[in-house]
């Protein structure tokens, strides 16, 4: 369990008392990146500070529209791309987009401001979309 940035209220007088967290998966040979809910922060350092690099980053790229009151809680797509960029990864997987309308952007604006981050990087390779229920098979390295 690692550190995510997000606000918490479960009940009237409970602010922020309930803690939200990321995960790392740490195999012998691979680690993904498990975002969770999280809005862009110095945690990331922390995190790639304590773990290494990371293989696989799993991280949210909607629910940002209006930023005054949901960037404290969510990235946008640049937001996401910069927390990859920290954690080392080589392969990002966005999540939290295109589902339902929770937030203003348009349904389809975050995974197409993602896919212009990475053509822009010239990593577009290693943006992985997957569909609702479609898997991911790790690939493991040659030994």
């Amino acid at each position: 369990l690692l550190p995510a940035k997000h606000w918490n209220r479960r009940g009237f007088t409970d602010y922020n008392l309930q803690l939200w967290g990321s995960f790392w998966i740490k195999g012998a040979k691979r680690s993904i990146y498990f975002g969770g809910d999280s809005a862009i922060g110095p945690h990331y350092q922390d995190i790639v500070n304590c773990t290494g690099a990371m293989d696989v980053c799993i991280l949210g790229i909607g629910a940002y529209h209006p930023s005054f009151m949901m960037k404290e809680s969510h990235t946008n797509p640049e937001e996401a791309w910069a927390a990859f960029e920290t954690l080392q990864g080589r392969t990002i997987i966005p999540m939290h987009y295109g589902t339902y309308d929770l937030s203003w952007e348009p349904i389809g604006e975050p995974i197409r401001w993602l896919r212009e981050i990475a053509k822009a990087k010239d990593r577009s390779s290693d943006l992985v979309e997957l569909a609702v229920g479609e898997e991911y098979l790790l690939q493991l390295p040659p030994n």
